[in-house]
């Protein structure tokens, strides 16, 4: 049994108010829908057989043990949008609130499986973006601002402690940290 002092600590240090979480889920679900749209336009060069990157490229270049639903999928257009509309409508119930936990499974399954369709196009922020939403999926992000909470008849805290509030803070943390560490060599 841990002592009071450690669990309030421990509280203080890696506890996170609903609220944020609300925010971070709307936030999350706003950027998803943003990169969908600005990728929609190129989807076809970039995410079809008929692109730079046909599927049987695309599986020789992937690491092993990639799965991606895009990949998956028919090379041709109409199955690539049908699959950027699904993806778009997870990332809308996300951002409403709408069955939060299993739309941001969805949401964070077809962001991995769109990023691992053509790796060759990544930047750092679709990292952060698929472990963000990783660490999302382990968290009550429709607990506050969503329709399920305003469905739901349960009380519920004002913050939550979990592996997965201290695992989405130390991400963040060191996302900085390794930044600045990237910054402070003799280049800068």
């Amino acid at each position: 049994m841990r002592p009071a002092a450690l669990d309030s600590r421990l509280s203080a240090i890696f506890g996170v108010d609903l609220r944020a979480l609300a925010a971070l889920r709307i936030g999350l679900a706003g950027l998803t829908l943003i990169d969908l749209a600005m990728r929609s336009g190129t989807f076809s060069a970039f995410y079809t057989d008929a692109g730079v990157l046909p599927r049987n490229l695309a599986r020789a270049l992937a690491p092993p043990g990639t799965v991606s639903v895009y990949l998956l999928a028919s090379g041709g257009a109409a199955p690539v949008a049908a699959l950027f509309a699904i993806h778009a409508l997870a990332a809308a119930a996300m951002l409403l609130g709408l069955h939060t936990r299993l739309a941001t499974i969805v949401t964070w399954l077809l962001t991995v499986s769109l990023h691992s369709r053509n790796t060759l196009i990544l930047q750092g922020g679709d990292d952060l973006l698929r472990a963000l939403l990783f660490w999302s999926v382990l968290l009550p992000l429709g607990a506050r601002w969503s329709l399920d909470a305003l469905r739901s008849r349960e009380p519920v805290p004002a913050r939550v402690v979990s592996l997965a509030t201290a695992g989405l803070l130390v991400q963040v943390a060191a996302m900085y940290a390794v930044t600045s560490l990237h910054k402070t060599g003799a280049d800068w």
